[in-house]
């Protein structure tokens, strides 16, 4: 996540709030808190949400989304900001 957020920063770009951080590990509250010191609305993995970084999510106004294959998905906090079709 760093990584991410240095290699974004050093091409200009320093605003976050219409950026998915997407992964591939457990999204812990570390995720979360980094995601939203950064202005990150929304974070998503294949994996599932640690029970800590649900509850920080919830309180910090982080949409989370677990699971995610194809078409199909959890969305464990703050569902408003996605949009769902078939």
């Amino acid at each position: 996540m760093d990584e991410a957020v240095r290699a974004y920063i050093l091409r200009g770009s320093s605003c976050f709030n219409h950026t998915l951080l997407v992964c591939s590990g457990r999204l812990s509250s570390k995720i979360v808190l980094k995601a939203a010191r950064v202005g990150m609305p929304m974070v998503a993995s294949i994996s599932a949400p640690t029970s800590l970084g649900t509850s920080l999510a919830d309180r910090l106004g982080v949409t989370l989304v677990g699971f995610v294959r194809g078409m199909r998905c959890n969305i464990y906090v703050h569902p408003e900001r996605l949009s769902c079709t078939s």
